[in-house]
C-alpha cells in the first residue's frame, strides 16, 4: 500500500463540526492555542489538528475543554454523534439498559417525538432519584 495514502488524515463532517465549534468557543474567550495547550499539558499543534478537523477530540480533551470554557459536554459530543466512552461501556455492561433501549429502537408504534419523551422523563427521573437526600 502506498505509504502516502496509509498516513493520510481522515477528515470527517462530524470532525471538522467540533473543531469550528471548539475553536469559535475558543477564540470568543480570547484563548490562544499555545495558551490552551500549555494549561491542558498538550501541544498547540494537537489542539489546532482538533480545531481544523483532522483529528477527533478525546474524551479527556473534551471534559477539560468543557469545564474550562463551562459549556455542557453534550454540545461537543451531540456534534460528533458519537457518545461518551463512559456511556457506552455503561450500555456494553448493562444488561436492562440494552433491554430499554431495544425495546424502544423496535417498537414501530413510537414516533421521534415518543422517544425522545420517554428519554427525557427518564433523564427527569434520574435527576430527581440523585438529588433526594438518603436517609
Amino acid at each position: 500500500m502506498n505509504e502516502e495514502i496509509k498516513n493520510k488524515k481522515r477528515v470527517t463532517p462530524e470532525y471538522l463540526e467540533v473543531g469550528k465549534y471548539i475553536k469559535s468557543i475558543r477564540k470568543h474567550h480570547g484563548e490562544t492555542l499555545i495558551r490552551l495547550g500549555c494549561d491542558f499539558d498538550l501541544s498547540a499543534n494537537y489542539i489546532s489538528e482538533i480545531e481544523r478537523g483532522v483529528k477527533p477530540p478525546s474524551e479527556q480533551f473534551i471534559n477539560k475543554f468543557c469545564e474550562r470554557f463551562k459549556i455542557e459536554p453534550k454540545e461537543v459530543y451531540s456534534r460528533l454523534k458519537r457518545a461518551p466512552e463512559h456511556a457506552v461501556e455503561e450500555l456494553n455492561t448493562n444488561i436492562v439498559a440494552q433491554e430499554l433501549l431495544l425495546e424502544i429502537g423496535k417498537n414501530k408504534k413510537l414516533k421521534q417525538q415518543d422517544k425522545e419523551r420517554i428519554y427525557n422523563q427518564l433523564l427527569q427521573w434520574y435527576k430527581e432519584v440523585i438529588d433526594t437526600p438518603k436517609k
